[in-house]
């Protein structure tokens, strides 16, 4: 993709960013909040390293700077100094990142960093400049090398990790007699299992109950009574005839 996009004259393409921020860095980004708010940290912490990368660009690499009226350029480079860094070259998302958590050690300075109202003045300031320039594609890439190493990290973020998701019953009867819940992956992980064995520290996510088999006699008429069974959790023939055929096998 990044290849096609450097061949076409009408796109900007920047090269593949492959140097993921440290473990080490991360890490202490999160441990800096609690929990139930690291997903936002972790939003923002992207929204800034995106707006500093895309600035370094539109300063530092020509064929897109000549496109920019001098006025917006000089703002650029002027206004915004209490939140960017002087720019020598164009930089990544990713080297952005580090910077940003390597330059505000506590929580408070991140939050204060983060609430700075340059940040909104900068978006608007960068969507004028890209009214003049081809669209800019960045490329991100070696993530997952960094799951290993600390994925309750990376994990505890919107971008990555599992979310319970509801979908709509209208029409199916099945997911209505069902009333479950669907599980929408966003890991490097093949299955839930190993995705909550390695993020234990996060709580308990699932409960499995286990029944011995010389309980099952007693256990399968009861929950029959109270309708979960084959024909209504799969209300077709073969669950129809999968119910039946259990009640006679407990019969017997």
């Amino acid at each position: 993709m990044q290849a096609a996009a450097v061949k076409e004259d009408s796109l900007y393409a920047d090269d593949i960013q492959q140097r993921v921020p440290s473990t080490e860095s991360i890490v202490r980004f999160c441990q800096l909040f609690e929990g139930s708010i690291v997903d936002e940290k972790w939003t923002n912490l992207w929204r800034c390293a995106i707006l500093s990368s895309v600035v370094s660009h539109l300063l530092n690499v020509s064929s897109l700077t000549n496109l920019i009226p001098p006025g917006i350029v000089s703002d650029l480079k002027k206004e915004f100094e209490k939140i960017l860094p002087i720019y020598k070259a164009p930089v990544t998302a990713y080297s952005q990142i580090t910077q940003i958590i390597e330059t505000n050690h506590t929580a408070n300075m991140v939050r204060t960093f983060f609430n700075n109202p340059l940040w909104s003045a900068l978006e608007w300031m960068i969507g004028e400049a890209l009214k003049h320039c081809p669209p800019l594609c960045f490329f991100i890439d070696a993530v997952d090398e960094e799951f290993e190493h600390a994925p309750m990290y990376w994990l505890k973020t919107k971008e990555m990790g599992v979310e319970v998701v509801k979908v709509s019953y209208y029409g199916n009867l099945r997911l209505q007699n069902q009333m479950g819940s669907f599980t929408l992956s966003r890991t490097p992980f093949s299955c839930l299992e190993d995705y909550v064995s390695n993020c234990r520290d996060s709580g308990t996510p699932l409960h499995k109950i286990i029944l011995s088999t010389d309980l099952a006699k007693t256990a399968l008429p009861d929950l029959d009574l109270m309708g979960i069974n084959h024909s209504r959790i799969f209300p077709e023939i073969l669950g129809c005839a999968l119910a039946s055929k259990m009640r006679v096998l407990l019969q017997s």
